[in-house]
């Protein structure tokens, strides 16, 4: 996703294959899945981990999953907060968000996951 944009996928599913990377140099990229819209990322061979602020210089991004049916599937490890600082996953009213294990703030900080209302979400490490 190019940094500073903003992405909705509302009631579609998104099939990636590869890193999906939300806020990879930059800052405010915001991907929303609402309306039982689904993201999956697969693995290329090289990689498919979910990262929201990859590098140092990617902050303020975000993630929403939002609606009943809504969610992200990463295929491996999701990230939030690589090395970059006050990145934000929120799954809310229904979201989801699956993986194989998540980290948040492995080298940058002040980063978040909120889980609220009918929400599900894995096992998360966190780390400061």
């Amino acid at each position: 996703m190019a940094d500073g944009t903003t992405a909705t996928i509302n009631g579609t599913i998104t099939n990636i294959i590869g890193d999906l990377t939300i806020g990879t140099n930059g800052s405010f990229t915001t991907l929303i899945v609402t309306n039982a819209g689904a993201v999956t990322n697969i693995s290329s061979g090289s990689g498919s981990d979910g990262r929201i602020g990859f590098n140092a210089s990617a902050q303020t991004n975000q993630v929403i999953l939002t609606g009943a049916g809504s969610f992200w599937r990463s295929a491996q490890e999701l990230y939030v907060g690589y090395s970059g600082s006050y990145n934000l996953l929120l799954v809310t009213n229904g979201g989801r968000m699956h993986n194989n294990g998540g980290h948040v703030g492995v080298a940058g900080s002040n980063n978040l996951v909120v889980v609220t209302g009918p929400a599900r979400s894995g096992p998360m490490s966190i780390r400061s």
